[in-house]
């Protein structure tokens, strides 16, 4: 079990790395070569077709689970029957989104992004949604290789895959090509990767490689009902990511929409390299759950909580106090640093990041259905406020009314993981609400040291954050009882070595 981990962890690191390399290249090539208005043109077109994720519809999660399950049973006939359906829906979808995306080329896009007339257009708005709907068949066919236990195989797929995209977006960007341009190229990069993965799968396994020769109306449907409740997370996301950029791009304008992406581009990090083993923990999850051995399964929640809540504090304070040296470093662009901005998208990062956790609990476990559709409503709810937030406050209403409905979501998962673990005690708010009282302060004394950092001291402000994470990891480990987190590793470590 621990080698599967190390090996997911592995290669979900190698894709962290490359996650990072592409966050920290192509801001600043952008930047370069169209100005800080082009490079917030171009976030706010990839938005505009961040909704067609959705057309996965959960189809991906579901399908994987079900070949898995499938698969070690030995029952290989059923295996392809549920691959073929679930493949065909994918590629029916696909096609749809393609047509539907078409009608960009007859819609006023620059005039209703309130773009420039040299980079908007239908033309990059449709090549864009190839490259989204081409990744979607790309994301089932990788997922193949977790039905077999080889998870770290596609994932590394996956790594290619983006490493190639990297690629040929940063060449692209640095000749100055337009837009349509890289957006077409980038839809060329997904259609090689899948292109080679299904070669490659039909050579090294044909027994698992995808087939299109069963069709199922029934089969489709019982698919499509129970995917559903997964594919309400991917809707989740596009509200979250790539609506806000839109509303921002539409009432304060491209230069505020790069301030915003890059503040929490910044903060992602650490959210991601949280993330990182919240997935390779994710099957043992599922496991200890399906066992019944609820003692263990409440004891991992506990320790997972206090390394999760120490995470979120020690590194979002430390990226928070760096940010303006960073910005120097990254962009050459420190001015870009919204004291007000940043803090309210740490704070937002980090109540987020707990929100993520107490999730996983309730998708590992199948019990998502309920945190899916309550989670649905509370975005759509935001996004219709985030339109009198920004017309009466601008970017402090649009922050403001981020924050309190993460802050929500967070209460309302917490709710249903109370109901998951038969309202043990072990499992309360306390640790949260710690969490909270100790960003509290932190904002205030962040607030009292708005000279230094907007001043050009970079070299102080690295001694600043660097004492203050080492003084909230002290403070993390009597707030949130590190020394359980820390028993329970050292004894982890010793197993592994004795075995």
């Amino acid at each position: 079990m621990f080698k599967r981990i190390l090996k997911s962890i592995t290669a979900l690191g190698a894709g962290h790395g490359v996650q990072t390399l592409t966050q920290l290249l192509l801001p600043p090539v952008f930047i370069a070569a169209y100005g800080v208005q082009g490079y917030g043109e171009w976030l706010a077109l990839s938005a505009a077709v961040g909704y067609l994720t959705t057309l996965d519809f959960g189809l991906q999660t579901y399908v994987l689970n079900e070949l898995t399950t499938l698969y070690h049973r030995n029952d290989l006939e059923a295996f392809h029957r549920v691959q073929a359906v679930g493949l065909r829906l994918t590629l029916g979808f696909v096609v749809i989104g393609a047509v539907a995306s078409s009608v960009a080329f007859f819609l006023p896009v620059a005039q209703l992004l309130k773009l420039s007339n040299t980079q908007g257009g239908g033309q990059v708005v449709f090549c864009l949604a190839l490259q989204i709907l081409a990744s979607i068949p790309l994301g089932q066919i990788l997922g193949i290789y977790r039905t077999f236990g080889e998870a770290h195989r596609g994932v590394m797929w996956g790594n290619y895959y983006r490493l190639i995209l990297l690629a040929v977006t940063l060449g692209l960007a640095l000749l100055r090509a337009p837009f349509w341009l890289i957006a077409f190229g980038q839809f060329l990069a997904v259609a090689l990767v899948l292109i080679s993965a299904v070669f490659w799968l039909r050579m090294s396994r044909p027994d698992v490689c995808p087939r299109l020769n069963y069709w199922d109306a029934k089969l489709a449907k019982n698919i499509l009902k129970p995917s559903g409740f997964f594919g309400l997370f991917i809707i989740n996301n596009f509200l979250v990511f790539q609506a806000p950029v839109l509303m921002l791009q539409r009432f304060l304008g491209p230069e505020i929409v790069v301030v915003f992406s890059v503040g929490r581009t910044l903060f992602s990090f650490a959210r991601q390299g949280i993330g990182l083993f919240q997935q390779a923990v994710y099957p043992e999850l599922a496991r200890l759950h399906v066992a019944g051995t609820r003692d263990g399964f409440v004891r991992l929640y506990v320790l997972f909580e206090a390394a999760v809540l120490t995470a979120v504090l020690v590194i979002n304070t430390g990226l928070l106090l760096m940010s303006p040296t960073l910005l120097w470093l990254w962009l050459k662009k420190p001015q870009l640093f919204e004291l007000q901005t940043f803090t309210f998208v740490m704070l937002a990062s980090a109540v987020t990041s707990v929100k993520d956790f107490k999730m996983n609990f309730q998708s590992a476990t199948n019990n998502h259905e309920k945190a899916g559709v309550a989670s649905l409503f509370s975005y759509i709810l935001m996004i219709i406020a985030f339109v009198p937030a920004i017309r009466w406050f601008g970017m402090v209403g649009f922050l403001v009314t981020w924050l309190g409905f993460e802050a929500l979501q967070l209460f309302i998962v917490h709710s249903y993981n109370t109901q998951l673990f038969n309202r043990r005690r072990e499992i309360s708010l306390r640790p949260t609400r710690r969490l909270g009282l100790v960003l509290c302060v932190l904002v205030l004394l962040v607030a009292s040291s708005r000279s230094l950092l907007q001043s050009n001291h970079y070299l102080w402000q690295g001694v600043v954050a660097v004492s203050a994470m080492a003084i909230l990891a002290a403070v993390s480990y009597f707030a949130f009882d590190l020394r359980e987190v820390l028993l329970e590793g050292k004894a982890q470590l010793l197993r592994i070595k004795a075995g």
